[in-house]
């Protein structure tokens, strides 16, 4: 029988037995053209339950997602229900979460009857016992296979190290061209299955602590390779008491991010959260082993100095220095914005657009429109989209113009187009979209037309319409009326 196997010892269980029960009970889950040796697994555990209620199980991680993972219409389930050897079914509503719904395996427990329904096996006090012990298990297996990871990078790395204190060095360009997925399995598996565990984090409160800790992400400071939460924590400076995130669309958006200006001055990292269920998913952690976790693009950014008497007294006195500037800029895009203000966050940018606390930011307003109802955002979506927040630089240049062209007259049509146009590529840069796009064009066109001392359409026209008069020969009277120039004799019709 095929679960005969999860009746036997881990000890008397070889490898060989192992892959080829993988393959018989996954044969239904995986495409028809690929070859039976093809069929692998990322890991496995087996163990037996004692206590009130006993049990006996494998479970495995397959080596790639079903084509129905994400179908929530799906009835067959991957873990196979036995009592006493005799197949009951692999099919109960719920029997797992959804978020391991790439687990494969088989269950036999003697504590359930053998003429059961599937009714009444919904409501199983026993099933909800088996249930409980099997999420616990594949968690406990899933987070091994990471510790596994780490041990070997940190080996790794040990051993590098020793290598490079070698005069006579040389790296191995094969060990360091290898995909990362393929070195570490975790990394593998978080490339298939990233999308369940952060599922798992908005769904199981109770394992949420224990799934976090499997979040891998890339930051500033491991562009090149996944980093954990523990992993982060770790290397924060002394002087940092905050997890920094941007959420964006992809990574090259996420590096080229004014957001990151300043943190990247102060040598603070910043993970990058560029999957879309990542917007939902980081609001189920407002922390982690006591740090909590801030967005880079929300206007409650700190950096822990901000109750500081100097720091507190200069931020004073540039908010009352570009007061006059604040309000020009609220004054002129009216409701484009809740408010401008002094940001504390850019040292190269001139001026950036961030959400409110609570409100939607740009990423979140992208997923929300790429949706199947995006299109029909409600009223107040719409309004909260409008409640950005302009942050300027004062330390730009640009910006310590546009406050003495303010100063000395705050009607200056000059300033007002600059307004206009820092707003709508700060909006650009920040991951909002241009809504007038042609009035935007139409200023970067006036822009290049003034930078290039171009002539104003209305003055070439004044100048096409003067006349040019031009004095025209006096034409003299040939004196023999034989020197006069030939004409064309026309016949009369």
């Amino acid at each position: 029988m095929k679960h005969q196997y999860g009746r036997k010892t881990q000890k008397k269980v070889s490898d060989n037995e192992y892959d080829r029960f993988f393959k018989a009970i996954s044969k239904k889950y995986v495409d028809p053209a690929k070859k039976p040796e093809e069929q692998k697994y990322l890991d496995k555990i087996h163990f037996k339950a004692e206590g009130n209620i006993e049990f006996q199980s494998i479970l495995y991680i397959a080596d790639r997602p079903t084509y129905d993972m994400y179908d929530p219409n799906k009835n067959d389930g991957g873990i196979a229900l036995y009592v006493k050897r005799v197949f009951i079914t692999d099919s109960i509503p719920d029997f797992m979460p959804r978020y391991l719904s790439f687990l494969r395996g088989v269950v036999d427990s003697d504590d359930l009857p053998l003429h059961v329904s599937r009714e009444l096996l919904q409501e199983s006090t026993v099933l909800k016992v088996i249930k409980k012990k099997l999420v616990s298990k594949a968690i406990s297996m899933i987070r091994r296979l990471a510790k596994d990871d780490q041990t070997k990078r940190k080996e790794r790395e040990e051993e590098k190290a020793a290598r490079e204190a070698d005069p006579d060095y040389e790296e191995d360009k094969e060990l360091a061209e290898t995909p990362e997925e393929e070195e570490f399995n975790y990394i593998r598996f978080w490339r298939l299955y990233g999308k369940q565990i952060r599922l798992g984090i908005m769904e199981d409160p109770v394992n949420r602590p224990r799934l976090v800790k499997l979040l891998r992400y890339k930051s500033t400071k491991s562009e090149f390779y996944f980093t954990s939460f523990e992993e982060y924590v770790k290397r924060m400076p002394d002087n940092q008491e905050y997890i920094y995130f941007i959420a964006e669309e992809n990574i090259d958006k996420c590096r080229m991010s004014p957001f990151l200006e300043e943190l990247r001055k102060r040598n603070f990292e910043v993970l990058y959260l560029t999957d879309a269920i990542d917007e939902y998913m980081i609001q189920q952690i407002p922390s982690f082993e006591g740090k909590d976790l801030m967005s880079v693009t929300r206007d409650d950014l700190k950096f822990g100095d901000e109750d500081m008497k100097d720091i507190r007294e200069k931020q004073d006195e540039l908010n009352k220095e570009f007061l006059p500037l604040t309000h020009f800029f609220k004054e002129n895009l009216g409701d484009q914005i809740q408010k401008a203000q002094i940001s504390t966050r850019l040292s190269s940018s001139p001026c950036v657009l961030v959400a409110p606390k609570y409100g939607i930011s740009a990423n979140m307003a992208r997923i929300m429109k790429a949706q199947a109802l995006g299109a029909n955002m409600n009223e107040v979506n719409k309004m909260m989209l409008k409640q950005r927040i302009l942050e300027l630089n004062p330390n730009h240049v640009v910006i310590r113009e546009l406050l003495r062209l303010v100063a000395s007259n705050k009607n200056d049509p000059t300033a007002k187009s600059v307004a206009h146009l820092l707003l709508e590529t700060a909006m650009m840069r920040s991951g909002y979209v241009i809504e007038n796009t042609a009035l935007f064009s139409s200023r970067i066109y006036n822009m290049i037309e003034q930078s290039m001392n171009i002539r104003d359409e209305d003055e070439d026209e004044d100048f096409e319409d003067e006349e040019i008069v031009e004095e025209e020969e006096p034409v003299q009277a040939p004196a023999d009326p034989d020197d006069a120039p030939e004409t064309e004799a026309h016949e009369d019709l």
